[in-house]
């Protein structure tokens, strides 16, 4: 199997010379606007977080700017408070979501800066990078629902793949790949064709997000009794597994604009549900940021990560703060972090890394690996699998030059 595994799995060549100077991480809870946050998307730059806040007397559209300092509502349509903020553009001026025109009456709306704009009955819930093409659906009847595109006042239905809730979730940088679900099926959208995805029927799914270029979506599906979070590519669904070693309990809701990471959350051994990222392999995103970029996350709990940046170094998400209150929250993940094969987690696979997991497994007791080492020296696909002799010899054929190396084996590999 692993032998069938090395020449199949293709992807392109990964150097081994160190990258550019990455960020550091950061974590920071993003505060409310009276009882709790969620923050549901993030500019492809990472710099402007949107979602939603409870004042109180009611819900919030929110816009954060870290250069402008706190939360900023967004004004509602006609003054009644039940707004969120779902999607915003790679600029992070045009935010779209939902927002009400009266109690139990939810539109679709657009804010650009201060400017709300209703562009009808429903919600959106995405929107391409220029910000032309918003995406989401439309609700004539009580538990029916159409899923639509809308581009300067035109709306596009995109049809659907039987009855019942059609949700336009998510666009494609340029707006020409739309996906989301149809009834309990996961659909894409392209050229004016809507269609399921290979390899995931005949399960229930839905899609979350899709790359820029709209060859990636990811999800979640009901492969058995629980959801697990899906990465789709090229006709193929990978199975990203879950943080809870009883069972897979996982939804994938965000990706980076290559396809290498993915965020969301799992059921963990905790029994509570616990923000991932996957580029390898699902991690704990608490324990990356704690385990390897020494952050202290004391009394947090990050339960959901929403969206990533489209370089993927800035997560988004929501979770319970050290007060045990409901927050949004931002965190910057170096690309280093889960990098196949880079065992000292230093940013680059090179001769100390090969000869650290060969020391490993030879005497685990005597040359432990951290838990980052631990989590990278998986480099054949699919995780989660133990570390071997064989993934050395993968690291020595890539460091020599020779295929397959980690690329071919590990496709999401940052770098590849």
């Amino acid at each position: 199997m692993k032998r069938v595994l090395w020449t199949t799995l293709l992807g392109t060549a990964l150097g081994a010379a160190a990258p550019e100077a990455l960020a550091q991480a950061e974590f920071q809870g993003l505060g409310n606007l009276g009882i709790n946050s969620e923050a549901l998307a993030v500019s492809a730059d990472g710099a402007i977080v949107v979602g939603s806040t409870d004042t109180g007397s009611g819900r919030l559209a929110f816009r954060w700017d870290g250069n402008m300092g706190p939360l900023f509502a967004l004004p509602n349509l006609q003054g009644v408070p039940i707004d969120s903020g779902h999607g915003v553009d790679a600029s992070g001026t045009r935010v779209v979501g939902e927002a009400a025109l009266a109690v139990g009456s939810t539109r679709a709306a657009v804010w650009d800066g201060l400017s709300p704009l209703d562009i009808g009955e429903g919600g959106a819930w995405g929107v391409s990078d220029d910000g032309n093409v918003v995406v989401g659906e439309q609700r004539p009847l009580p538990g029916d629902s159409l899923a639509f595109s809308w581009n300067a006042g035109v709306y596009t239905f995109l049809g659907s793949l039987g009855s019942g809730v059609n949700i336009a979730r998510a666009a494609s940088a340029d707006g020409s790949v739309i996906v989301g679900n149809s009834g309990n099926v996961a659909f894409r959208w392209e050229s004016g064709q809507i269609t399921t995805l290979p390899g995931l029927e005949p399960y229930s799914s839905i899609a979350w997000d899709v790359t820029a270029d709209g060859s990636v979506i990811v999800g979640g599906y009901l492969g058995g009794l629980a959801v697990e979070a899906f990465r789709w590519q090229g006709n193929v669904a990978t199975r990203l597994g879950s943080l809870w070693t009883a069972d897979t309990v996982s939804t994938a809701f965000g990706v980076s604009a290559d396809g290498a990471i993915v965020v969301g959350e799992s059921f963990t051994d905790a029994a509570i549900y616990e923000a991932f990222i996957w580029n390898q392999g699902m991690r704990n995103l608490k324990q990356v940021l704690e385990g390897d970029f020494g952050l202290v996350l004391t009394g947090w709990s990050l339960e959901r990560a929403t969206d990533v940046s489209a370089d993927g170094t800035v997560i988004v998400g929501f979770g319970t703060n050290p007060v045990g209150v409901q927050e949004a929250w931002r965190a910057v993940v170096p690309r280093t972090a889960g990098l196949c094969g880079d065992i000292n987690d230093d940013g680059s696979v090179t001769q100390a890394d090969r000869d650290a997991l060969r020391a490993f497994l030879a005497d685990p007791v005597g040359a432990p690996l951290s838990a980052a080492g631990v989590a990278q020296c998986t480099v054949i696909l699919p995780a989660p699998r133990p570390c071997d002799y064989l993934d050395v010899t993968v690291i020595g054929r890539d460091l020599m030059g020779l295929s397959p190396g980690i690329a071919q084996v590990c496709p999401a590999a940052t770098g590849s």
